[in-house]
């Protein structure tokens, strides 16, 4: 649990001391400022395993776009990133400064190696776009005359733009496959007798 405090801490509380601290300074911008947040494709797609990651995200998110309105009758614009799976060392580093583990108590815990796996971010270790492909897209919308408040890059940020339209719950049985809670599902049948 502790983790997942410091997880809301750096994902929200730190953007909102970074744009405190430095917004003297984009005041005095004589072209107007520029904040632009990373938030995530999770932000607005369910990620099962991922509640407090993804709640955090869509929390920058959320702030990304009062401040847009708050701050651009200050001359500020604000942008929300919301980056896809960019190859990089991020979930290869992970796992090696310490793998996922799950609790003996969780309720999840007969299914565990499934849900490990599915903390681990197996299915996205491999794939992503290059990072230089984009970080050059990134910095092309950014340096636009105006930037479109919402940024949507990386592998599969197009399905989660897409998901983030269409009806309520039309992708759960995608994301049930891709995380394995599919395979979750029938374990803890198994174990309960069902």
């Amino acid at each position: 649990m502790e983790v997942e405090k410091i997880r809301i801490k750096l994902n929200v509380w730190s953007y909102i001391e970074v744009t405190q601290a430095f917004l003297h300074l984009l005041l005095k911008s004589p072209y107007g400022g520029l904040i632009v947040n990373q938030s995530s494709v999770g932000s607005v797609a369910v990620l099962p395993f991922q509640g407090v990651y993804t709640a955090s995200k869509a929390a920058i998110a959320m702030l990304s776009d009062t401040l847009r309105l708050e701050l651009s009758v200050l001359g500020i614009n604000v942008v929300d990133l919301k980056t896809g799976v960019v190859r990089s060392n991020l979930i290869k580093n992970q796992k090696e400064a310490k793998p996922p583990t799950l609790p003996e108590k969780s309720i999840y815990y007969p299914a565990r190696e499934v849900v490990e796996k599915a903390l681990s971010q197996d299915a996205f270790a491999e794939g992503g776009m290059p990072t230089l492909q984009w970080a050059t897209a990134v910095v092309g919308d950014l340096l636009k005359q105006k930037p479109p408040p919402v940024i949507w890059r990386g592998e599969q940020a197009w399905v989660a733009r897409l998901i983030s339209v269409l009806p309520f719950g039309m992708f759960d049985s995608m994301l049930r496959k891709l995380t394995g809670l599919d395979v979750v599902e029938k374990i803890m049948k198994v174990e309960a007798g069902a």
